[in-house]
C-alpha cells in the first residue's frame, strides 16, 4: 500500500483527500484506492493483528483517522482523535489497540484507540516533558518502540529516554539513560534487530539546526547507538559510526539479522537531493561494523521509504512531492549478496513447503522445507514513514530438525515479543541463502496450552487414572499423544486420560503433547512405579497434629493415644522433605490390611492421609 496526499506531483493544499495505490511485486501493477475524506500526508501509521492499516492524523494537523482493509481494498474513517496531529508516532498494542503521541496540535498529549470505542486521552502523560528538551525541533515523530515487558519505550531523539504504560490512563517515568553524547538522531534511522534490542544510526549531529537548511533539520551524522531493553533497564551502548553522514535514510532488517541502511543525505535538506549518498550500508550485530553494499542509481531522501519483500528483496523507492527534481515517483530492488554465487549467478535457495497458516505465542509448530536449514528468521511485516516504522521486529527462533526436511519450531512465548499481526519465516541454509518468505498470522488466539500435571508416583499392580488438561482456539481439533509411559500406561488421543495398571518398576521421562494440527505444545515430567512394599529411612521428624485412616487400614497396635509422640509409632523415623509445592514430612508405619500391604502417611499444610 502506498499513498502520499491530495497532490500528485506538487506539496500538498486544499480538500481532505489522498492519491492511493497498492502495487504487486510479482506484476508491478498498480491499482488506485483513493481516499475522499483524509489527507494522511505525514500522518502515524500502524499494522493491526488482521493486517489492516491505520493512519491517524496528517496535513491540516487533522483529528482524522482512518482503516485500510486489504481484504477488500477499502478505507473506512474510523473516530476523530481528541486533539489533531501532525508528525506524530503511533504503536501497536498487543490487545488490538493503537497508542499515539504528539505531533503538531497534539505536541503535549497522547491517546490510545480501541476499535469499540475510539480515541480517549491518556491523562496521565505529559509529553510536554519531552518536547522541552533541547532541540531544533522536537514536535516531530518521537522514536518509541514495544517493550518485552509490555511498557514502550521512548528512546529518541530528544536526549532523555523513557518508559511509557499505555494501559489506564497512562503513565511515564524517566529511565535513567540518554542518547549517548550530542548526538541528536532526528531524521535518523532505527529498526528492532532482536528481540528488546534496538540499533539507531544518523541523524543530526547535535541540536543545532543546520544553517543550510529551514531550521527543521540538523548536520548530517555517522553516529550509531544500540539499546537494549530486555532487562527492564535500558542498556545503551555507542556501536561503530557508518561510512557515510545521513539523514533521511530507512532502515530495514535482513532475514540474516543484519541491518541495512538506505538512501539519505549528508546536506540535511528536505525536497533536495544535494549530498544523496548512494552507497548503502550494512551493520553486523554479531561485530558492529558496518560495510558497504552495491550502489542505487536513484536517490532516497525525505520521505522516501523501504522494506523487505517476501522474496527477500529489499524495496527502496519514492522521497520527494516538492513539486522539483528530487521527487521520485519509483522505486528500486535491492538484492542482497547471499542470494548470489561467488562467480555472480544466483545461488539455488532453499524452499519452504508447507507452514501453518496462523500460530500461537508458546506453541511449536511444524515446517516442511529443504532438509539441512540452519536457521529461522521471523520478521514482522510493516509500515514505514519518515523513516519510523514501529511494526519491525525480528526473530530467530529455536527449532529441531525431527526428520529430514521436517521441522519443529516453537513460537516465542510473549505477545510483547511476537506481536500479533502478519510475518514472514525465512529458512536459511549453511551457506547463508534464505529462501522466499512464508506468511504467517500471529494470533493472539491460537495457542494451545498443557497444564503441567507435575511428576507422578504409582505401584505396581494398582490401576492409575490421570486426566491431562490442556486447552486450544475454539473450534479447532485437538489430540493428545505421549512418548516414554510406563509399561502398562497410555493416553487417550481424543479425551487425554491416561489409564492402565503399571506392570514394572522404575522411573519413566514423559512428554504428552496436545496438537491441533497446526501449532502444539508439551510438558514434561517423570513418572515412578514403586512396588507394592517398601520402606525408606527418615532420620528426623517435626511433628504433625493428625493422622485420619480410611479403607479398612487400621494402626498396629491400637490407635494413637493423645499426647503421644508421633516419631514413636513410627516403625522408620520420619524426617522433613521437600516435594514440588513445599516441605513436608514422610515416615513409615506397618498398617496391615487383609492384603498384607505397608502403607506411607504423609503430612502436608493441607491434609494427612495413609
Amino acid at each position: 500500500l502506498t499513498f502520499a496526499s491530495n497532490q500528485r506531483t506538487t506539496f500538498p493544499a486544499g480538500p481532505e483527500f489522498t492519491y492511493a495505490a497498492t502495487w504487486n511485486p510479482a506484476t508491478g501493477q498498480f491499482v488506485e484506492y483513493n481516499h475522499p475524506s483524509h489527507d494522511m500526508f505525514c500522518g502515524a501509521l500502524v499494522t493491526l493483528p488482521d493486517g489492516r492499516v491505520l493512519v491517524n492524523g496528517g496535513r491540516n494537523t487533522t483529528v482524522r483517522s482512518s482503516l485500510f482493509d486489504w481484504r477488500n481494498n477499502t478505507w473506512t474513517r474510523t473516530p476523530d482523535m481528541n486533539d489533531p496531529r501532525w508528525y506524530n508516532t503511533s504503536v501497536a498494542l498487543p490487545g488490538g489497540r493503537v497508542w499515539t503521541v504528539s505531533g503538531s496540535g497534539g505536541s503535549g498529549t497522547a491517546e490510545r484507540w480501541d476499535e469499540s470505542s475510539g480515541w480517549s486521552r491518556l491523562t496521565g502523560i505529559n509529553w510536554n516533558t519531552v518536547t522541552s528538551e533541547p532541540g531544533y525541533i522536537t514536535i516531530w515523530h518521537p522514536f518509541l518502540l514495544l517493550a518485552p515487558d509490555g511498557r514502550l519505550i521512548h528512546f529518541g531523539p530528544t536526549d532523555t529516554m523513557h518508559w511509557v504504560a499505555p494501559d489506564g490512563s497512562g503513565s511515564m517515568s524517566n529511565t535513567g539513560t540518554t542518547v549517548p553524547g550530542s548526538h541528536y538522531p532526528k531524521e535518523g534511522s532505527w529498526v528492532m534487530y532482536d528481540e528488546g534490542r534496538i540499533l539507531v544510526a544518523g541523524g543530526g549531529a547535535n541540536t543545532t539546526a543546520s544553517s543550510s537548511g529551514d531550521g527543521t533539520t540538523g548536520t548530517s551524522s555517522t553516529l550509531a547507538y544500540t539499546v537494549d531493553v530486555r532487562s527492564g533497564t535500558p542498556v545503551v551502548t555507542s556501536t561503530a559510526s557508518m561510512n557515510f553522514a545521513r539523514q533521511f535514510a530507512n532502515a530495514v532488517v535482513l532475514p540474516n539479522g543484519q541491518v541495512m541502511v538506505i538512501g539519505g543525505n549528508t546536506s540535511g535538506l528536505k525536497f533536495n537531493d544535494t549530498g544523496s549518498i548512494l552507497t548503502p550500508e550494512i551493520w553486523n550485530p554479531a561485530t558492529g561494523q558496518w560495510r558497504a553494499a552495491a550502489d542505487a542509481s536513484v536517490p532516497r531522501n525525505y520521505h522516501s521509504i523501504a522494506l523487505l519483500l517476501p522474496d527477500g528483496r529489499i524495496l527502496s523507492g519514492g522521497g520527494g512531492l516538492g513539486g522539483n527534481s528530487a521527487d521520485h515517483r519509483d522505486a528500486q530492488i535491492y538484492t542482497p549478496p547471499n542470494l548470489f554465487n561467488p562467480d555472480g549467478s544466483l545461488a539455488t535457495r532453499p524452499v519452504l513447503n508447507t507452514v501453518p497458516p496462523s500460530v500461537g505465542v508458546g506453541t511449536r509448530f511444524t515446517v516442511s522445507a529443504t532438509p539441512g536449514l540452519r536457521k529461522f528468521a521471523f520478521i514482522k511485516m510493516s509500515a514505514i514513514t519518515h523513516c519510523v516504522n514501529t511494526d519491525l521486529r525480528y526473530l530467530s527462533l529455536p527449532f529441531t530438525e525431527t526428520s529430514s526436511g521436517n521441522y519443529q519450531i516453537t513460537a516465542h512465548p510473549s505477545l510483547n515479543v511476537m506481536t500479533p499481526g502478519y510475518w514472514m519465516l525465512f529458512g536459511l541454509d549453511a551457506a547463508g541463502v534464505h529462501s522466499v518468505a512464508k506468511i504467517i498470522l500471529v494470533d493472539a488466539t491460537t495457542s494451545v496450552s498443557v497444564v503441567a500435571p507435575g511428576n507422578q508416583a504409582s505401584y505396581v499392580g494398582q490401576s492409575v487414572s490421570l486426566q491431562m488438561i490442556g486447552s486450544g482456539p475454539t473450534g479447532s481439533v485437538l489430540t493428545w499423544s505421549a512418548t516414554g509411559l510406563p509399561a502398562g500406561l497410555s493416553i487417550a488421543g481424543a479425551t487425554g486420560r491416561i489409564t492402565g495398571t503399571p506392570t514394572a518398576t522404575g522411573t519413566s521421562s514423559v512428554r504428552v503433547t496436545l496438537s491441533n494440527g497446526n501449532s502444539s505444545d508439551f510438558e514434561d515430567f517423570t513418572w515412578t512405579i514403586q512396588p507394592q512394599t517398601f520402606s525408606q529411612n527418615f532420620p528426623n521428624f517435626t511433628g504433625a497434629s493428625s493422622l485420619t485412616l480410611n479403607g479398612n487400614a487400621a494402626i498396629t497396635g491400637g490407635p494413637v493415644q493423645p499426647g503421644r509422640h508421633w516419631p514413636e509409632l513410627f516403625d522408620e523415623h520420619p524426617v522433613r522433605f521437600p516435594d514440588s509445592w513445599q516441605r513436608g514430612w514422610r515416615g513409615r508405619i506397618d498398617v496391615r490390611d487383609p492384603g498384607k500391604r505397608r502403607h506411607i502417611p504423609r503430612s502436608c499444610r493441607w491434609r494427612s492421609w495413609l
